[in-house]
């Protein structure tokens, strides 16, 4: 629900930070004086109860801070997520005083400020970096900055350059996306993108089908990548710079494009894993907590498969809701959950393979596995994807820019091209950046 009379962006900005601490502050309060359990841990269920309406405000006034539905979103979505890490920590994980000091988030002598600085540090810390409730498969620290390594630590200069030079070329890249988007006139958008092209598959031609790629293949690679990856290391070089973290607190946020050959590698080594930790504390707390299954065991692991996918989907909803306005939610939640019916498939693909083939050691992944697992990939992308994007895609490009100020339309065509695509060579050879 965009508003329709926007505030000034500096207005919405400022509501929205006090609407976002009036979650965290009192969060942390109770995460600091209560337990876990027992009669005194009733305050965080009732807190709980209250952070919706808060929230439904935050999103409301995060939906107006800038005239873009993608940086919007972006940054809906990642508030929305601290807020429910939060009432994670409340109610799911349970944390307390006692967890916090093991965690080393504070210590017992700590005066109140630091305590809440470090439990709201966590919220905000959705990957856990750095603590015992980090998430598996973090990224590693790219090769290229071996070099810059000293007693351990990365030198804070080599690495801050790095991510400068990288976000330059980010802001480039996206800068041609939005001017290459305006070459589709409103007729061949609607030729490919219209109302109920999603779904068509059997009768849709070349044009359409070469449109369906670029949606729902090229974007996930790209762009997407990109849009959340470039707000992630601008916050990293601020947080660096500032002397609160240092660089060790900021792995890569994706990993490498050659790592998603399956379904399951794309979502849980290639994209970000910022929703990792809530939902699959979720999913946890239902198959383990709530219905008691057994683990390990299929039924388990797949459920909770399917609930951290569901779950996803649910919260993507939500934030489209604030945006974009869908007018069918059943088409992002089928997409979203599609992809737990694509690891079960190929799972037993996999396992039936392994038992033909008398396959033991699986790490070692044969080049011809991957080149039909990329295949599989894309396939089942393409094919899906558009269920969930051709809704934002339809909306006008105004509402689409990805940067405040184009800098390649100062440049002829020729030129700008060179300039964002000799910079990425650059980036990829001299700086060492990864795919």
């Amino acid at each position: 629900m965009a508003p329709l009379d926007r505030e000034p962006p500096a207005i919405s900005c400022a509501k929205a930070a006090l609407l976002l601490l009036g979650i965290c502050v009192p969060s942390a309060l109770i995460l600091i004086s209560t337990p876990k359990s027992g009669p005194s841990s009733v305050i965080r269920y009732a807190w709980i109860a209250v952070v919706p309406f808060i929230a439904r405000h935050l999103l409301v006034q995060l939906s107006g801070v800038t005239t873009s539905y993608v940086l919007n979103t972006v940054a809906m979505g990642q508030l929305c997520l601290v807020l429910m890490q939060s009432c994670n920590f409340l109610v799911l994980t349970r944390l307390d005083t006692g967890d916090f000091v093991k965690g080393n988030t504070y210590q017992p002598s700590d005066g109140l400020v630091h305590k809440l600085w470090g439990v709201i540090g966590l919220m905000f810390n959705l990957r856990g970096i750095g603590t015992p409730w980090q998430i598996s498969r973090i990224n590693a620290v790219p090769q290229s900055l071996d070099k810059h390594i000293e007693n351990g630590k990365l030198r804070k200069g080599p690495w801050v350059a790095r991510q400068l030079q990288i976000i330059f070329w980010q802001y480039l890249f996206l800068d041609f996306t939005y001017l290459s988007s305006l070459d589709t006139s409103p007729e061949d958008a609607e030729k490919l993108f219209g109302p109920g092209k999603e779904f068509l598959y059997v009768n849709a031609n070349a044009e359409q089908w070469g449109a369906r790629v670029a949606v729902g293949l090229i974007s996930w690679l790209a762009p997407a990548r990109v849009t959340m990856d470039i707000v992630y290391r601008v916050l990293s070089v601020v947080s660096v710079l500032s002397g609160t973290t240092s660089p060790e607190d900021w792995p890569p946020l994706f990993g490498s494009i050659w790592d998603a050959y399956t379904i399951r590698a794309f979502w849980s080594v290639f994209w970000h894993q910022h929703c990792r930790w809530f939902l699959t504390s979720v999913s946890n707390y239902i198959c383990r907590d709530l219905l008691h299954l057994h683990r390990p065991s299929r039924l388990e692991r797949y459920l909770n498969i399917a609930l951290v996918f569901m779950g996803s989907g649910l919260v993507h909803v939500m934030l489209d809701m604030f945006c974009w306005e869908p007018s069918l939610k059943a088409p992002t939640l089928a997409f979203f959950g599609s992809f737990a019916v694509a690891i079960m498939i190929e799972d037993g693909v996999q396992e039936v393979w392994r038992r033909i083939a008398g396959v033991v050691d699986s790490k070692n992944v044969p080049v011809w596995h991957k080149i039909l697992g990329y295949i599989w990939v894309s396939t089942w992308l393409t094919v899906t994807s558009p269920w969930y994007l051709y809704h934002a895609v339809r909306q006008p490009v105004e509402v689409k820019w990805l940067v405040p100020f184009s800098i390649l339309s100062l440049f002829r065509p020729a030129l700008a091209n060179g300039l964002w695509v000799g910079g990425g060579l650059i980036i990829k050879y001299i700086v060492g950046g990864e795919i």
